[in-house]
């Protein structure tokens, strides 16, 4: 038999004496960030890797970046910040009807991923929360 015996006085008395500050998280700068970051995705024509060109049938002109000649798509992503009992997030939509096709891709179509935090974004979020703790 193994007894494992796990002190966890600290993580309590952490979130008892944090408990304004895990309810007031800095929801929209991680949202402004993120939408940055999002929006950056597009101008590089996909990160961390670039997105699979055009078919060579498509007949579009090849000097428009990909998913932005009409900036249709890159200008409808909006965010918005839910506060609950069960915890806080950042929710990210576009305001289109084909905005998953082109992020996720279709049988035909090959995904161009847009929707999605960078490691460097991951890093600045985990900075501003420490930030917001004052850590």
């Amino acid at each position: 038999m193994l007894d494992i015996k796990i002190d966890i006085s600290k993580v309590d008395e952490f979130f008892i004496n944090n408990e304004w500050k895990l309810r007031h998280l800095p929801l929209n700068q991680i949202g402004r960030l993120m939408l940055r970051s999002i929006h950056e995705n597009f101008e590089a024509s996909g990160r961390p890797t670039e997105w699979q060109g055009r078919a060579k049938k498509s007949g579009l002109d090849d000097w428009w970046p990909l998913l932005m000649k009409t900036r249709n798509l890159y200008n409808s992503i909006f965010y918005w910040t839910v506060r609950g009992e069960d915890g806080s997030t950042v929710n990210f939509e576009t305001g289109t009807d084909y905005g998953d096709f082109l992020d996720l891709g279709t049988r035909s179509m090959p995904a161009r991923p847009f929707m999605m935090a960078q490691n460097e974004d991951v890093e600045a979020i985990a900075e501003l929360i420490s930030k917001h703790f004052g850590e």
